[in-house]
This record gives structure tokens, C-alpha cells and sequence, in this order.
């Protein structure tokens, strides 16, 4: 529950990289080769819901308790 997955610690490497392009590119160097990309947009980030959550059964939970 607590450590990434792999597809989740493939994601936060994507990220990291592009920051570091993004970085690189604006401040630092010009690409010598423009036939070759440099990603340094990272990729979409899964939304989550912005719906009101039900915490009904927390309250029960806690007053049983």
C-alpha cells in the first residue's frame, strides 16, 4: 500500500526527467540535433474526484468504537 508500483515509479521517473530537460533547455543549452525530441512536458496526472466523499460509515465507525 505504502510502496509504488511500478507503473507509478515510471511515472515519477518521467516527471523527473522532463523537469530536468525543461530545466536544461530554458536556462542552460540549445539542442544541437532538432530531429531528435526532448520531452519536457510530463505526463497527465490521473484526476481524482472533487465529489463530496460519504463518510456516514466513518462516523459509525468511530462512535462504536
Amino acid at each position: 500500500m505504502f510502496i509504488a508500483s511500478e507503473a507509478e515509479d515510471e511515472h515519477w521517473t518521467t516527471v523527473l526527467k522532463c523537469q530536468i530537460a525543461k530545466v536544461i533547455l530554458q536556462y542552460i543549452a540549445t539542442p544541437s540535433d532538432k530531429d531528435v525530441p526532448i520531452i519536457s512536458r510530463p505526463p497527465e496526472v490521473e484526476q481524482i474526484s472533487h465529489d463530496r466523499p460519504d463518510i456516514t460509515m466513518l462516523k459509525l465507525m468511530i462512535v462504536n468504537g
